[in-house]
């Protein structure tokens, strides 16, 4: 079969959106770790009586080993967390500026001469300190620990408008996101609708087609950008050059197939409250309520 020289150009197409759609996902990744982050940061401020249970829903809970452990060490580790996040906040406060486009002075700062992988750890660890700081303050005052406010290295008000920017950047760049991926999904359908595609060439941009699809619909549900099924990186684009194109195996079909399982299971099945749920509920219970009650009363809810 002879290939239309057009098809060629489509592909470099689909390949030149993917690289735009690369871009947009990675910026909202990080917008989406600073907001948490300084979210958490603004929790940790207040005291732990005022934290109210929506606020812990996105704090993951503490590993059994570290459960364990006694509140003298407890409080140890919460000391050393707070330093970091202390420390660490002005750094994150330009990070932020250079996410979100505020400053134009970025080629003068710390932040410039950082590659996005860098920038990707620095978020990853200062979200995991001041969210774990916050798990370690409702399990000590669950004890009947007095546990304080951390004191911030900056005024409460300044990382509340650094904070709302964020925000407004955030959903600006899922939306960007959704609308960059909705275009590549229409493009790629309209390169399987050819009578002439090569039917090995075919197989990989279905699966191309249906990863991106998984994508839009987790993003659709309002869920964060780095637990998308398929990473975007991750996702291959067919070759630009038709003899470079290869038979999908066998083996990889199954693979997509049982990741697309694995996620229409997870999106079907309950969520379990977690440990710091519990525990809250517990502390803001009257005395005769016992654990056992709250365990009940969450698996009511659950069915």
């Amino acid at each position: 079969m002879i290939v239309d020289s057009n098809l060629t150009q489509e592909l470099h197409n689909l390949q030149e959106k993917k690289n735009t759609l690369e871009q947009a996902v990675r910026i909202a990744s990080s917008l989406e770790k600073l907001n948490d982050g300084l979210k958490a940061v603004m929790l940790m401020g207040k005291p732990t009586s005022s934290i109210s249970q929506k606020s812990l829903e996105n704090i993951e809970e503490l590993d059994e080993k570290t459960k364990i452990l006694s509140s003298q060490k407890l409080k140890e580790i919460l000391e050393r967390l707070e330093n970091t996040v202390h420390e660490k906040l002005a750094l994150i406060i330009e990070i932020s500026d250079k996410e979100d486009g505020s400053t134009e002075e970025v080629e003068e700062s710390n932040v410039s001469q950082l590659s996005h992988d860098e920038i990707d750890v620095i978020l990853k660890e200062y979200l995991k300190s001041a969210q774990t700081a916050i798990a370690l303050k409702v399990v000590l005052r669950a004890r009947g620990e007095i546990t304080k406010p951390t004191v911030l290295s900056l005024p409460e008000n300044d990382i509340k408008n650094k904070l709302n920017e964020v925000d407004i950047r955030e959903k600006e760049c899922r939306v960007k996101v959704k609308n960059e991926m909705t275009i590549l999904i229409r493009d790629t359908e309209s390169v399987l609708s050819r009578d002439d595609l090569p039917e090995n060439l075919r197989a990989m941009v279905k699966l191309t087609c249906e990863s991106l699809a998984l994508n839009l619909k987790h993003i659709e549900q309002g869920k964060s950008i780095d637990d998308m099924p398929f990473a975007i990186e991750n996702v291959e684009m067919a070759s630009e050059n038709i003899d470079d194109v290869h038979v999908v195996s066998k083996a990889n079909k199954k693979k997509i197939a049982k990741i697309k399982k694995s996620y229409s299971e997870k999106l079907n099945s309950k969520v379990k409250r977690g440990f710091i749920y519990k525990l809250l509920r517990w502390v803001t219970t009257p005395p005769s309520v016992g654990w056992n009650d709250i365990d009940n009363e969450i698996k009511n809810k659950d069915k």
